[in-house]
């Protein structure tokens, strides 16, 4: 009963989110709303206007380019000093990657940690995933894996030149950055800056350039300026039916500018509320094409968004300790398009101190390969501060017994909305979805300075489940 309950549940929000987005409520464009729950309800900004249909939204298609692997690279030292050396090898293509082979030969006594690595292919910056302790007195033979699909999203189509910088880690704790080493490729055609040729559809027009200069400083820095630096053009596409922003950097500056991008809102609707979701280092007169990946449509409909009308992010400058020199923000949006979510059908089961929560549950995972069910919370903060949304032990209960979660912790600003899954721990759950009667489960909700505020249960109960019911 209970899992037929959260499946109508999730149709009906998915059913609502379509209509929210393609007609006005009864009542002028306002949906009804529930008297036990006003706060629930979108604003008048979301529901204002109808949406027009896709067939009124100009995409744009372009053209697939087929990505050259003729391009190679000569053996090469890119670092060398008396801790140790980085040559390179070769660089070869392996699958829907290209393949830059090294050897790293450490000659101190002590382990040293390579990570944080910078590669730049025609002066745009490619991200790499790469960690590794490289032991004392030994040479070893390492590979980096750049992505092909990223590279074609960012308008390169062959490799003519790469730039590379590594992080080392001593044992002391001593860390440092090595020079930007330079290798050219033999045979290839350099990026035209600005010339993208994404492979998928854009959806909207690429926005209009946001220039990031002379930012609100939160304190004064004299080692690094934020004037040159530029978010000079964004983009949402869509990539193998995955939702995507494109942002693109220039730093024009004389030192390196280290940024980070989160607090990622969806129609206005909070759902990735790390600062620090996509973190990149970028070089003085280099370009940084950052590919953010969102949801599918899938998963956009599980958060009850049936269409994407515009993204916001927030875009932080820190310096090499990690300290905030300026934070601003800046969106792209689909021109004509109005988005929206809708949770005014639904009550809220709690409402207090300025915060409404609203818990649903439990549903199965919509990622196939994680087999733990969801509890769904849907949050609106109207305390005036910004508040965290934390887990602690045994905040959960299912059927009377306590019950393992993925821990948690979420920033909501005020006047935001959030929604956000808890992940139950499936080892831990005794029983089927079908056969729970009880979910309680409870918060701890702080100021930004730690204080607590409240720390509210909420319990989901279906008596009809429960064996003394039954009985």
């Amino acid at each position: 009963m209970f899992k037929k309950t959260a499946a109508a549940l999730l149709a009906l929000i998915m059913l609502l989110s379509f209509f929210a987005c393609d007609t006005p409520g009864a009542n002028g464009g306002e949906d009804s709303i529930p008297s036990q729950s006003p706060t629930l309800l979108p604003s008048a900004a979301d529901t204002a206007q109808p949406t027009p249909t896709d067939s009124a939204i100009e995409y744009k298609k372009f053209s697939t380019k087929p990505f050259s692997r003729a391009a190679t690279v000569s053996r090469a030292v890119l670092h060398d000093d008396d801790r140790i050396s980085i040559s390179a090898n070769e660089l070869v293509y392996i699958d829907d990657f290209a393949v830059l082979k090294l050897t790293a030969e450490n000659k101190s006594a002590d382990d040293l940690l390579v990570s944080d690595i910078s590669i730049y292919v025609n002066d745009c910056l490619v991200e790499v995933d790469f960690r590794h302790k490289f032991a004392a007195g030994k040479a070893e033979d390492f590979s980096l894996y750049m992505p092909i699909l990223d590279m074609m999203l960012y308008g390169i189509r062959e490799i003519s030149s790469i730039d590379i910088e590594f992080r080392i880690a001593a044992a002391s704790g001593e860390k440092y950055f090595t020079e930007l080493a330079h290798l050219s490729a033999a045979s290839a055609q350099p990026r035209e800056p600005g010339a993208y040729d994404y492979s998928g559809y854009i959806a909207g027009d690429i926005a209009q350039a946001i220039h990031y200069d002379k930012l609100n400083a939160f304190n004064d820095s004299h080692g690094f300026e934020s004037d040159g630096l530029n978010l000079v053009s964004s983009a949402l596409i869509t990539v193998n039916e995955k939702y995507r922003v494109l942002l693109e950097f220039e730093n024009a500056a004389a030192k390196p500018a280290e940024v980070n991008v989160g607090y990622i809102k969806i129609n206005n609707l909070v759902v990735f509320n790390e600062f620090d979701h996509a973190a990149f280092r970028i070089h003085p007169q280099k370009h940084a094409v950052i590919s953010i990946p969102l949801f599918t449509k899938a998963q956009l409909l599980f958060y009850s968004i049936g269409r994407i009308a515009d993204v916001q992010f927030d875009i932080t400058l820190t310096n090499e300790n990690a300290e905030i020199l300026s934070r601003g923000s800046a969106s792209v949006a689909i021109p004509g398009r109005v988005g929206n979510f809708d949770f005014s059908n639904q009550y809220a089961n709690y409402d207090e101190n300025g915060v409404c929560m609203l818990v649903a549950g439990p549903i199965e995972n919509f990622d196939l390969a994680n087999k733990n069910p969801l509890i769904l919370v849907y949050v609106k903060n109207e305390s005036g501060k910004t508040i965290s949304i934390s887990s602690f032990e045994k905040c959960l209960f299912i059927n009377g017994r306590p019950v393992e979660c993925v821990s948690f912790s979420k920033i909501l600003r005020s006047d935001d909305r959030m929604l956000f899954e808890i992940e139950i721990d499936a080892a831990s759950l005794e029983t089927e979805l079908s056969a729970i009667w009880e979910i309680a489960v409870s918060f701890e909700i702080s100021d930004e300075n730690g204080n607590l505020i409240c720390k509210p249960e909420i319990k989901l109960q279906d008596p009809s489940q429960s064996p003394i019911t039954s009985a």
